[in-house]
């Protein structure tokens, strides 16, 4: 079984063995509870809540079955920070988780798991996306939390790695077969189906709605668990609870998703309970709120409400006859990512009051549901008493520090590459109410790179960047695609920028890590040791993850070492440490040695397969020590990039081309940005023979890198190769205009006007590479045959100088050599810089 299961210990096992002399379990009164959080699920989109399209006959059936409440309001429209308000019945003014992936749950937050788990309940989550990885700390309480989700490795993409609705129904249909069954459980089940991007499978992609058709299969998955649910059930009642974490604008107010504005099209969601204490078919139209919930399951399992919370079962809101009174509501999903204004207001059974940006908004959403009245200049009395009951709230409410989350180097790189870093300016530039057409730009833009339309993409972003409001929201985006293509110069310029902008400790771990990717490791450490004398360095494994890798990049092995053994000893699955070590014991006594230490590290770590580095090493190792077979078996059948490219490597040293051009087909397949795979398609294409082919793809690495020289140079040479002369000029005079003062191009601008018989102009381009480079033996050479057809004295200074110089066709810096065009000339060269 997966996940993350915690015991009471030998200690504990002994104490009931001296108490008793055996173990019994002792009989725990109170309902089973159930809750089932639909992720990104608006309430009017259930055929319960009047949508007549709607293919939700379980979750309308189960609200027969109990009671819909169908004015349930979460106060914020994020993942991580909705389902911490659900499981503790705090909002986030107190609990401080505003967003998500930057922060974890405060340790001082006490959490339904927690009072049902000390209660004797046990207890199971199984979550679908990595916004609730364990790693934030909404595990705590649970004997099993299943956040076992494979990553992504498509550093352009927007998609947030998460899992199938039927893999959650599974495992949790699994883990309520296993139990003993004497006590009672607590489950919790959450389906992310519904959120972007949506590709409803079979049969729900015919019903000519993407949202619909993931709402229609997520309702079959809720079937599926609430079946196993009564089988598992018995005699004892259960309490069923199916939530909305949040909605989708789906263009409402101009917001494409969630998470910017804090309109009810994001913050309206769907609540039905049933089970005891809550009668079949009854409809509450009451307002509720999300903080509702744990009091309600603690109440139902008769337990008091964890102390300091504003919310009040449902139980007791159905016997008063009364809703709630008052609100919190915000949205900060603007303030981190794009230096934007946060969104916070208050609302009351009626009205809805927006205080903060200005100007305030005042909604009547009974009668407006749709908030498209602002009665703020009507009703300024009104406005002026919201605006003190939210300034009240917000003074009287204590606030937890929510502390950083310590993240693996596999999440850390992930949240970075879908834009998670950072922390707000200190002066917000722009209202998100004001500039929300921008985020549609820059998700088209980010949508354009995912296809393989990088120019494009990063063309618009750096449109963005001209304006202020939008400019940091574009650099980030830029930053991202930057990398992804391997324009790390670019990448670091565009995230100085971001530092200079806001210096905090985030953007300056994230410039030290590109520093590394684009080899100024001595620049990386200078960032880092400025932010220890400056005591700004986050404590915590991935800062120190850094600063090891960089030290023994900087060749101070033994420093980056040490802090490596620090980190393995404190977690001995953590995978980049893991493979700092390993490589430095392997440098240094040899890989037989170190083999089968490091393949019994994975073997003992609780995920082996999550040990992505590590496996990686090992099967390197084992390829160093001529075993390729045991490396395959290391990298298994995992179709994950890097595995694909050692994979390739070990077929082309066998002579297999087809089987490596295959996994570096699916390498592009997966990132078709990936310049490595793209490069050595154009060479095993060309080795076979399949010149279309190999100008297919160099054709993509020009569209990828339109600015990389050697790209457009190879491009050339492949035109050359197939007698293409006008297409291999304009590639050639394009690569002078990337860059006039390199003297490849020119020569080989030369010789396609050579083939051309436009001597006059080859002469020129080839005087101007021997001026950019006098030793260019190979420019000298095609001078002096040049010259020697015109019985030009010139033709011997320049021969003299060729056969000093050399004319083969290895280029500076052990790059390859353009193919040899096929045209009538003797002994034809190309070089790429």
């Amino acid at each position: 079984m997966s996940g993350r299961r915690r015991t009471g210990g030998l200690l504990g096992l002994l104490a009931l063995l001296a108490l008793g002399g055996c173990v019994r379990e002792e009989r725990v009164e109170g309902p089973n509870v159930v809750i089932v959080t639909l992720d990104t699920t608006r309430a009017d989109r259930l055929g319960a809540m009047g949508d007549e399209s709607a293919r939700t006959p379980v979750l309308d059936g189960l609200a027969g079955q109990g009671v819909l409440f169908r004015r349930a309001y979460s106060p914020v429209s994020l993942t991580l920070p909705a389902h911490t308000t659900l499981l503790s019945g705090f909002d986030p003014l107190h609990h401080g988780v505003h967003d998500n992936n930057r922060n974890a749950v405060p340790e001082a937050l006490e959490t339904l798991p927690q009072r049902l788990g000390a209660r004797g309940y046990e207890s199971a989550a199984f979550v679908a996306a990595v916004v609730l990885d364990a790693t934030f700390g909404l595990d705590r309480g649970f004997d099993v939390y299943d956040d076992d989700i494979a990553p992504k490795h498509g550093p352009i993409s927007m998609e947030v790695p998460s899992r199938r609705g039927e893999v959650i129904s599974d495992r949790a249909l699994t883990w309520l077969a296993e139990r003993s069954g004497a006590r009672p459980f607590f489950l919790w089940a959450h389906y992310y189906d519904v959120h972007e991007p949506r590709v409803p499978p079979a049969p729900y992609d015919e019903m000519g709605d993407e949202y619909a058709g993931e709402l229609a299969y997520v309702d079959e998955q809720v079937g599926r668990l609430l079946e196993g649910v009564a089988a598992a059930a018995g005699e004892r009642e259960t309490l069923i609870i199916v939530i909305g974490d949040h909605g989708e604008s789906l263009g409402e107010h101009g917001e494409p998703t969630h998470g910017i504005l804090a309109y009810d099209s994001t913050l309206h969601v769907p609540l039905i309970v049933s089970g005891p204490g809550f009668a079949p078919g009854g409809v509450w139209d009451g307002p509720v709120h999300s903080i509702d919930i744990a009091p309600t399951v603690l109440a139902a399992v008769g337990e008091a409400p964890i102390p300091g919370s504003r919310g009040v079962p449902l139980q007791e809101r159905q016997a008063r006859e009364e809703g709630a009174d008052l609100g919190w509501f915000a949205s900060r999903g603007a303030v981190a990512g794009f230096g934007w204004e946060p969104i916070e207001g208050v609302r009351t059974g009626r009205y809805k009051f927006t205080a903060t940006p200005e100007p305030i908004e005042l909604y009547d959403v009974v009668e407006d549901p749709g908030e498209t009245e602002n009665l703020a200049e009507a009703r300024p009395e009104l406005a002026a008493e919201l605006a003190a009951r939210w300034k009240r709230l917000v003074q009287e409410t204590p606030v937890l520090e929510a502390p950083s989350a310590a993240l693996s180097p596999e999440l850390a790189e992930q949240l970075e590459a879908l834009g998670y870093t950072g922390g707000a300016l200190e002066e917000a530039v722009g209202d998100p109410r004001k500039h929300i057409q921008a985020v549609e730009l820059a998700m088209r833009a980010r949508s354009l790179a995912a296809l393989g339309r990088v120019p494009d993409s990063i063309q618009l972003l750096e449109i963005l960047t001209e304006f202020e409001v939008t400019r940091l929201l574009a650099m980030r985006h830029l930053v991202i695609l930057y990398a992804a293509v391997e324009r790390f110069d670019d990448a670091v310029a565009a995230q100085r920028e971001m530092v200079a902008a806001r210096p905090e400790p985030t953007e300056r771990l994230l410039l030290a890590r590109l520093l590394l990717f684009a080899g100024k490791v001595d620049d990386g450490l200078a960032v880092i040791d400025a932010m220890l004398e400056e005591g700004a360095l986050p404590p915590g494994p991935q800062t120190r993850r850094l600063q090891a890798q960089l030290l023994i990049m900087a060749d101070r092995v033994d420093e980056g070492l040490a802090i490596a053994e620090e980190l393995l000893a404190e977690d001995p699955t953590d995978d980049r440490a893991l493979v700092m070590v390993a490589g430095g014991r392997a440098g240094r006594f040899g890989a037989e040695e170190e083999i089968p230490r490091l393949r019994a590290a994975i073997e003992a770590a609780p995920h082996p397969e999550r040990m992505i580095e590590s496996r990686l090493l090992l099967a390197q190792l084992l390829l160093d020590e001529g075993e390729p077979e045991a490396a395959e078996e290391i990298l298994g059948s995992e179709e994950l990039p890097e595995y694909l490219e050692m994979l390739a490597e070990i077929a082309q040293s066998r002579g297999d081309l087809e089987a490596a051009a295959g996994h570096h087909e699916a390498i592009i397949e997966q990132r078709p940005t990936a310049v490595t795979s793209l490069e050595a398609l154009v060479a095993i294409r060309l080795a076979q023979g399949r010149m279309d082919e190999a100008l297919e793809h160099s054709e993509t690495l020009v569209a990828v890198a339109p600015e990389e020289i050697s790209f457009v140079v190879e491009r050339g040479g492949l035109h050359l190769r197939a007698g293409r002369l006008a297409e291999a000029e304009a590639d050639y005079r394009r690569a002078i205009e990337l860059d006039p003062e390199v003297p490849e191009p020119h020569l080989n601008l030369a010789l396609v006007l050579l083939a051309s018989s436009r001597e006059g102009e080859a002469e020129k381009e080839l005087l101007r590479a021997v001026e950019l480079r006098p030793d260019y033996g190979k420019a000298h050479f095609h001078l002096a045959r040049l010259y020697a057809g015109k019985d030009d004295p010139r033709a011997a200074h320049h021969a003299e100088l060729a056969a000093v110089g050399g004319v083969g066709t290895q280029m500076p810096g052990g790059a390859m050599p353009a193919p040899t065009p096929e045209i009538p000339m003797e002994e034809p060269h190309t070089d790429v810089p």
